[in-house]
């Protein structure tokens, strides 16, 4: 990941909205995807726990299948450069 690349991510701010479409299941721990907006192709992923708001945990048989498009708040940069996301 280049420099200017990082530096245009960093700009997302705490719980910003965002639009992305899922892409992968990473089996029990949740889902990757691709933001649509406001970066459009950047890759992120959204944990088990911040797939609700609901005391019980999302399984992986109640995943958002594959191409679902969603709604979702930023939530950091990680050291590696992976951005998670909650719903």
């Amino acid at each position: 990941m280049s420099e200017d690349s990082t530096e245009s991510y960093d700009r997302l701010e705490f719980l910003q909205p965002v639009r992305c479409v899922v892409t992968g299941h990473r089996d029990r721990f949740g889902v990757e995807v691709d933001m649509l907006s406001p970066q459009p192709g950047r890759p992120a992923f959204i944990d088990f726990i911040n797939l609700t708001d609901e005391h019980e945990h999302v399984t992986p048989d109640r995943f958002p299948p594959i191409g679902t498009v969603l709604e979702a708040l930023f939530l950091a940069v990680h050291p590696n450069g992976e951005v998670r996301l909650s719903l």
